[in-house]
């Protein structure tokens, strides 16, 4: 998982009705110590870098987090998971994806 997905729960973790919090806390703890967290390296930036001229070239904009996201995925050469259809991440040059849900 890119590390910026993990900023991306626990932001959201922060946004939460502090009632829910250490419910939500427990769980990311628990599938965060499931998944392989893989940083924002050379090879992720770039990858990063094609992604963000593709996107500027072909006037595609995108969510900085989602190319990040899909760079990461490009650069481990793993195949992305989402439910975001809205993210347009099919269109993305070298990119595999298989939407769930």
């Amino acid at each position: 998982m890119a590390m910026v997905a993990v900023a991306e729960f626990k932001a959201g973790e922060l946004c939460a009705d502090p009632r829910y919090r250490p419910r939500i806390r427990a769980f990311m703890d628990a599938f965060l110590g499931l998944v392989e967290q893989l940083p924002y390296d050379a090879a992720v930036m770039a990858e990063h870098v094609k992604l963000l001229a593709w996107t500027h070239q072909h006037g595609c904009p995108r969510s900085q987090h989602d190319l990040i996201i899909a760079a990461t995925s490009i650069a481990t050469d793993r195949t992305l998971l989402t439910l975001d259809r809205k993210a347009h991440f099919e269109d993305l040059p070298g990119l595999k994806i298989q939407f769930v849900g």
